[in-house]
């Protein structure tokens, strides 16, 4: 069979790869590959933190069969981050070409060096074999799949006196609390000027064509403030319900506001039919207790490797 690879196209092949990560759930649960969440996450949020969308977009890769179906895509969460690859476990066969085009044209360059990182999960010893012979070095756990079933009798939520549990309005002033609050979840107290999600950037991540406001659930601190958030996801061709992000303002922490933002997400997945749940951390700290205090398990373990040599004229594009 004759495999062939050609750069990535939005306006084509955007629902072809969303439909190949939906199949590859299907045939294969263990999370080998993403699911549709974090594909969407990235091509409507991600891939614009750092760098532009169209940048992110160059640097994705499809291999396709004869008879055009995809079999392979090769990219970054985002701009500057790892190599990913996702691939149907009948053509692992293509993992070096993939893994040859990768080292060739999304590397970083620093302090003289060429540098290339790789996420792999644990269980994964054919692409750990893969890595360790071109060169890889497993740096150690960097980050974890955290999962439960829905099949159990989620807790009403709770939350503090002053505070109020929702989901997000449809409206420009609760979009802007709602930025806000991501930025104080994941950087607040740094000592540097704040930089935003915008309006306009945050309307771009619900046109996702699985965003459902219903899902974008909040709790409204006393001040008016959105301080906690989780944002569900629900993908139905697999029952698979998700949360991506989800964070608390440092200021409100240790409340149960996160929790309590999680188990609402939760009962609603389950009522729109979801029978399992993911959700992404650190393999260590505040985020993966959270987790598992809310019905998680950490069950698969991430991996970061890395590959670096010096620039040379070769390696330059």
């Amino acid at each position: 069979m004759t495999i062939t690879s050609r750069p990535y196209d939005r306006s084509t092949d955007y629902y072809r790869v969303r439909n190949f990560l939906i199949l590859l759930r299907t045939i294969q649960p263990y999370p080998h590959n993403w699911n549709t969440v974090r594909w969407d996450y990235c091509a409507h949020f991600g891939s614009g933190l750092v760098g532009t969308r169209e940048e992110w977009e160059e640097d994705i890769r499809l291999w396709e069969d004869h008879t055009g179906q995809i079999v392979g895509v090769a990219s970054r969460e985002e701009m500057r981050g790892p190599s990913y690859v996702q691939i149907h476990p009948d053509n692992r066969h293509l993992e070096n070409e993939m893994w040859d085009w990768m080292e060739d044209n999304i590397f970083l360059e620093k302090d003289g060096k060429t540098i290339i990182g790789a996420v792999v999960l644990a269980a994964d010893s054919l692409r750990q074999t893969l890595l360790a012979e071109r060169g890889y070095i497993d740096k150690g756990p960097c980050c974890c799949q955290n999962e439960c079933d829905l099949d159990w009798n989620i807790p009403e939520p709770v939350v503090p006196k002053g505070y109020t549990l929702r989901n997000l309005l449809d409206n420009a002033e609760d979009r802007e609390k709602r930025c806000w609050a991501s930025w104080y979840g994941f950087h607040g107290g740094e000592d540097r000027e704040p930089d935003v999600t915008t309006d306009e950037e945050y309307q771009y991540l619900q046109s996702s064509p699985n965003y459902d406001r219903e899902l974008d659930i909040v709790v409204e601190g006393p001040q008016g403030d959105i301080v906690a958030f989780a944002l569900g996801w629900y993908e139905p061709t697999n029952h698979l319900g998700s949360f991506e992000p989800v964070a608390t303002h440092y200021q409100h922490r240790r409340k149960g506001l996160s929790r309590a933002c999680l188990y609402e997400g939760m009962r609603r997945l389950k009522a729109r039919g979801a029978i399992h749940c993911t959700v992404g951390s650190d393999c260590k700290g505040a985020a993966p207790a959270t987790y598992q205090a809310t019905g998680f398990n950490q069950n698969y373990l991430e991996h970061y490797w890395k590959k670096e040599w010096k620039i040379t004229t070769s390696t330059i594009r």
